[in-house]
């Protein structure tokens, strides 16, 4: 009996299970299985046919049918068995094939899964089902070890036994469009602690050592092995990763969880592509993956590093999360030992950033356990090597609340705004508040008080300063009226009036001694003795313009003599309107400023001036868009209650400010202790760049308060443009040589055209027919005027020469571009302060770690284009603007300075035959990486010219405006000859002489090419000293405003008498039509049916209702959208239960979004919307609109081109627009064209009626 059970046990179960069904005796089963046919295949293919498997029963069994009935009956359960298993393999190896054809993982059965895990706990014991691989991700990893490429699978696709989903089910179309089910893969959580992430690597473990069981001849898993994973955890547990700690006091940098298990992925990852390229077995290369310093650098220390410049989401001064309920000592005083309960924190947070709780004792000082015990002892509120009760922080919250009955509430102060500054850039800041309201140690009207805090800042004890002293005494509301107290100074009395009561005597002398304290402390730090200064008072208006003091001058603290001292060593002093910052009031403001540091544009530099009353004439622009504060509030209270203040926004500027000056500072200092000095702020990465700084003194743009672009709403925002060059009253050049150059100007234009008459019709002639179409651009009449020289087309001395006649502040850069001006690369660009803002931020980054590469291929457009990009580089070459080599002369002549980028070239329009090179300088190369533009630039948008407009309209003027495209700009200029080697290109890799790649061709630019980031930097300067100079020879006689946008030009006149113009886009015979299109993609590259449909006003005329049906883009987008599901989606049973989901791609990011909201008010979308739901709803089908990038969806453009050479015309479906029958459209339309019209039509005649509160305007930006 024991031999029989032996070979029994050799029989895989689900042939055991088999056999058994149909009643084969266990003789015969063991018989079977002792001579190896112990599988179902082996079974079913033991005989070919039943005539043989009779003759084997017959031979080897001693069954012979004809004998008995008996052993007639047995015969016939072997046969049926036999043929039950052939059925059963057939089955199989189909469902093998199409799992292959469709990359499903191939199931395998389960008694193969059941012996995997037996064979396991053979060796190794039993396993938990926690431990235990699930069977779908172990079919996952045999069908990725029998096609020989491993894939990195998220850590949510590791799943156990326990962790299956047998109901997940997921609908599959093949090529035919049939539509099935196939079982969905199950999937778990991210792992959320070091536990969790234990458990799927030993999942991953048992897996690919219950793999390496199965089939121990392959050498990808034969080094496999428990202490391989160990390591493995270990090394991303331990201190090289998540263990790892800053050596910070706060101790709060931690490497973030999530930054952890990408960093793991990355690991699993790279060791599968050495794997695959290297031929390494799994464990070789998961050491190799964990031990490459580029993977950890790339996916761990790099990410790292950038995660703790970044405010953390603990940060103290945010909300922490609530504490838990039913913790021991939550309510009452505690019931614990000794009424330790009560000690408990009521603010912070009881875990650390890494998940790990925090001891509540240690915070209250009450932990004995020391290093023994279980939990972190930091602090609950920064993360600090410190207890709670001892926190900076919670000391500044309990100094603040002992006396919150003196003090008003703040939202937010520079307190809070330098902290959280200091918690995003990891530093070590200590900030001391010095308030008269708010404990009697700060009591400033105390000369020993006084001298304490002038010894500690002479001492250098602190870097920043901030003074606002009290300035009740100094107010101008006491001037408004009679009915609040009287003033107590004036202009002529700034230190007091003559007749004065006792208590107002007090209050003015209260005053006087603040004042004097802070010009006291402004002046050490004016010498040194600090490194940031900012004093704030009210801003001097000067005489008051109305009320019963009219006339008077009242006091301020910017009347001192103080000041001038102080600016005289250096000290700046800007003012600004707080509504800027966001307060609902006005509140003119100055402020006394130690830093070099440049002011936004509402910011105004400069000390106050008066007109010769005495009235404030700037540099701050009248207030009057603000509201003013002297009214009283229903309360009683008047309206200055509490407007001392500072607003979040001013906080936040001026404690970045601070922090940027203080650091700039330190990281400027030469030598050390006593001996170091500041020096000039230096760039980002310490990089040296020149300084341009203009000659003799800086010449204005114009006078005045600046422009200011309007519009209904409160509020004002910072100015977009600068101030100076886009003024109310713009600059001229004057003085009589300007006089008679612009008269004989005039006269030589005049004498060419015959009158102004004439001259005017020729600016029409040039908006009409361009510039061929002006006879002053077609002759001149002297030879060799327009002559341009090789190289260099422009006239850069005379522009240079006038310019300095202006003394314009921008053209000594002109000298070096008749040589070449800088890349960027070997000689960094400029910075002209004087002109542009500082550039802070770039977009491109140039990291050490990612390498230049010397060469990269084209794009396989230039393929397509060859010709022409070839053509077009001889012209160039013929002109001077490239020079031609070969590959050899090129790298003999440049050496290591050279990178040849790739091209491509891009079809503007195609009937026009316009195309595009493009230079990338970018990818590969990254040589724009490597430049860095100092100075920002800034370009004029709609919201701009809408203003110009507006102000036309307003004065009664109609505007002229000619646009123009500068052709060729970004090669106007040159380059310097010792950076060409950075601007090479190729056009392909042909060699003229087989076998020598030195005799390839190379085509390098010697001007500035499209695509190089310096292009648009040198043309901006150089097109804006030609925009200035034009100003100054057109002069105050011929106003006019120039618009440019990169190498777009808008030059728009005005005058009381003309008429306006308007002309459209679009052009040729494709103005005012538009098409639709779309196609049906069955499998991957391939295209099924497709459309191509023009819409027309007949059929659809909501198109048009704007006039021209380029307005609807998105609606015609949609409307092609609504065609296809019309076209290829059925109409079924409207019974039906289920619900299909289809999925389409579109160009127009917008209708994305539209639909899936489900809502839009724009017409005509709007009304192609409902239809379209409408559409889906009788189809019971759901739309998942994505939306794809405009160069992957080329082909759809195509459609809508009357381009279908990528198309099969059988395939074409053959649609008419006036067959589209609508569900709800034509009903619609009868009703919604006349709303709009009326509505429109309401808009426009709206009346403005006479409100309470008028509308207050906003200001977006000056010019």
């Amino acid at each position: 009996m024991g031999e029989l059970a032996d070979k029994l046990a050799k029989g895989a179960s689900e042939l055991r299970s088999l056999l058994t069904q149909h009643k084969v005796a266990d003789d015969i089963q063991g018989e079977l299985y002792e001579n190896g046919v112990d599988t179902v295949a082996k079974f079913a293919a033991a005989a070919s046919d039943e005539a043989d498997l009779k003759k084997m029963l017959k031979d080897s069994f001693s069954i012979d049918p004809t004998q008995s009935l008996k052993l007639r009956a047995q015969a016939a359960g072997v046969v049926v068995a036999w043929k039950t298993a052939i059925s059963r393999v057939e089955r199989q190896a189909e469902a093998e094939a199409t799992h292959e054809v469709r990359d499903i993982a191939k199931p395998i059965p389960s008694t193969d899964y059941i012996s995997m895990r037996q064979a396991f706990a053979a060796k190794f014991g039993e396993l938990e089902d926690k431990h235990i691989p699930a069977k779908e991700f172990i079919e996952k990893k045999l069908g990725e070890l029998e096609s020989g490429e491993f894939r990195a699978e998220p850590l949510t696709e590791i799943i156990s036994r326990d962790e299956v989903d047998p109901d997940t089910l997921l609908p599959h179309w093949d090529a035919e469009g049939t539509l099935s089910l196939k079982k969905g893969g199950s999937k778990t959580a991210m792992p959320s602690g070091p536990e969790q992430l234990r458990l799927r690597l030993t999942v991953l473990q048992n897996t690919l050592i219950m793999i390496q069981l199965k089939h121990p001849g392959r050498r990808e898993l034969d080094d496999v092995n428990f202490a391989l994973f160990e390591k493995y955890k270990e090394y991303l547990l331990g201190d090289y990763c998540y263990g790892l700690r800053s050596s910070e006091d706060s101790g709060a940098l931690v490497p973030p969880w999530s930054l952890v298990l990408s960093y793991e992925h990355a690991i699993r990852k790279h060791a599968y592509k050495v794997m695959a390229t290297a031929g390494y077995s799994f464990g070789a290369a998961l050491v190799h993956a964990y031990k490459e310093p580029s993977v950890k650098e790339r996916n761990f220390t790099t990410p790292l590093a950038l995660h703790a410049k970044r405010p953390q989401p603990w940060n103290a001064n945010t909300e922490q999360p609530p504490a838990k309920k039913g913790r021991k000592g939550a309510k009452g005083t505690g019931k614990g030992k000794d009424g330790k309960g009560a000690k408990k924190l009521k603010e912070g947070s009881d875990r650390t950033p890494d998940g790990n709780p925090i001891c509540f004792r240690y915070n209250a000082k009450g932990c004995k356990n020391g290093a023994k015990c279980h939990f972190a002892h930091v602090c609950m509120l920064c993360f600090g090597k410190h207890p709670a009760s001892e926190c900076p922080q919670k000391t500044a919250k309990a100094d603040g609340a002992a006396n919150a009955k003196n003090c008003t509430p703040r939202k937010l102060d520079m307190a809070t705004c330098l902290q959280q500054l200091a918690g995003a850039w990891t530093l070590n800041l200590k900030t001391e508040c010095v308030d008269v309201k708010r404990s009697a140690k700060h009591d400033l009207s105390l000369p020993k008080v006084r001298q304490g805090y002038l010894d500690r800042i002479a001492a250098k004890e602190f870097d920043a300063v901030l003074l606002s002293p009290p300035c009740a005494s100094f107010s101008r509301a006491p001037w408004a009226n009679f009915r609040g107290p009287r003033p107590v100074r004036s202009y002529d009395c700034p230190r007091g009036l003559q007749t004065l009561t006792p208590a107002e005597r007090g209050r003015a002398i209260l005053g006087n001694i603040f004042a004097d304290f802070s010009y006291e402390v402004a002046t050490l730090v004016a010498d040194g003795a600090a490194t940031f200064l900012a004093m704030e008072q009210p801003e001097d208006l000067g005489a008051l313009a109305s009320g019963p003091h009219e006339g008077l001058r009242p006091a301020s603290m910017w009347q001192w003599p103080q000041l001038a001292d102080l600016l005289a060593k250096g000290l700046r002093t800007v003012a600004f309107h707080q509504a800027s910052f966001g307060t609902p009031y006005a509140k003119p403001t100055r402020l006394l400023l130690r830093t070099s540091l440049p002011m936004p544009d509402c910011v105004y530099e400069g000390v106050p001036c008066y007109d010769p009353k005495g009235c404030y004439t700037g540099p701050l622009p009248s207030a009057k868009a603000h509201g003013a504060l002297f009214q009283r509030q229903a309360t009683g209270a008047f309206r200055t209650s509490g407007s001392e203040q500072w607003p979040a926004k001013l906080c936040q500027w001026l404690s970045a400010m601070l922090v940027s000056t203080c650091l700039h500072a330190a990281n400027a200092a030469v030598g050390e202790g006593d001996h170091a000095r500041p020096v000039e702020t230096l760039p980002p990465n310490n990089e040296t760049f020149p300084l341009n700084y203009p000659e003799r003194f800086r010449v204005l743009g114009g006078t005045g308060p600046p422009r200011f672009c309007r519009q209904l709403g409160g509020g004002e925002t910072f100015p977009r443009w600068g101030r100076a060059m886009l003024a109310w009253h713009r600059s001229y050049a004057d003085g009589p040589q300007w006089e008679w150059l612009r008269e004989r100007t005039l006269e030589l234009i005049l004498a060419r055209v015959g009158s102004l008459e004439q001259l005017e019709k020729e600016a029409f002639r040039m908006a009409a027919g361009g510039e061929k179409g002006c006879s002053l651009a077609s002759d001149l009449g002297e030879p060799g005027l327009l002559d341009v020289g090789p190289g260099q087309p422009l006239y850069l001395k005379l522009l240079r020469a006038m310019l300095e006649a202006v003394g314009d502040p921008d053209r000594d850069f002109l000298r070096q571009a008749e040589e070449g001006l800088t890349v960027g690369i070997l000689d960094p660009l400029p910075r002209t302060p004087h002109v542009f803002e500082e550039q802070l931020k770039w977009p491109l980054e140039n990291s050490s770690w990612e390498a230049s590469l010397a060469w990269v291929p084209n794009y396989s457009s230039v393929e397509e284009h060859a010709d022409f990009a070839r053509d077009k580089f001889e012209e160039d070459v013929r002109e001077g603007l490239m020079a031609k080599m070969t590959m050899g002369e090129f790298l003999e002549r440049y050496g290591e300075h050279t990178a040849i980028a790739a091209l491509a070239v891009i079809v503007e329009d195609e009937e026009l035959d316009k195309k595009r090179i493009i230079h990338d300088a970018t990818n590969g190369v990254r040589v724009n990486h490597r430049i860095k533009c100092r100075d920002k630039l800034r370009s004029p948008g709609a919201r701009e010219k809408k203003h110009l407009l507006r102000k036309h309209e307003e004065e009664g003027e109609t505007a002229f405006s000619v646009v123009g495209d500068i052709a060729k700009a970004h090669p106007r200029y040159k380059h310097a000859a010792k950076e060409h080697g950075y601007l090479a290109c190729q056009v392909d890799t042909k060699e003229e002489v087989p076998g020598d790649p030195a005799s390839q061709t190379v085509y390098v630019n010697r001007v500035g090419t499209f695509g190089l980031s310096c292009a648009s930097y040198w043309w901006t300067r150089i097109a804006a000293c030609g925009l200035r100079l034009t100003y100054h020879l057109l002069g105050p006689g011929f106003p006019l405003d120039l618009l440019l946008y990169a190498d777009d030009l808008e030059a728009m006149g005005r005058g009381p008498e003309g008429e306006a113009f308007g002309w459209s886009g679009w052009n040729g015979d494709r103005a005012g039509r538009a098409w639709i299109g779309g196609f049906l993609e069955l499998v991957d590259g391939c295209q099924g049916p497709w459309f191509s449909l023009e819409v027309v006003e007949s059929w659809a005329p909501w198109a048009f209702a704007k006039g021209d049906p380029g307005k609807v883009i998105a609606a015609l987008e949609l409307l092609a959208t609504l065609v296809g599901i019309r076209l290829w989606v059925p109409d079924g049973d409207a019974k039906k239960t289920s619900r299909v989901a289809i999925r389409g791609y579109t160009d127009n990011q917008s209708n994305e979004s539209l639909l899936k909201k489900a809502m839009t008010t724009k017409f005509p979308s709007t009304l192609v919307l409902m239809e379209l739901a409408e559409e889906l709803s009788a189809k019971n089908c759901e739309l998942q609109l994505q939306w794809i990038r405009r160069d992957l969806n080329q082909l759809a453009d195509d459609l809508t081109n009357e381009n279908f050479a990528s198309f099969d015309p059988n395939f074409r479906i053959d649609l008419k627009g006036e067959s589209l029958e609508w569900r709800v459209l034509g009903r619609l339309l009868r009703f919604t064209t006349s709303y709009f019209e009326e509505l429109g039509e309401a808009k426009r005649t709206k009346k403005v009626h006479a409100t309470r509160f008028a509308k207050r305007t906003r200001k977006l930006g000056p010019w």
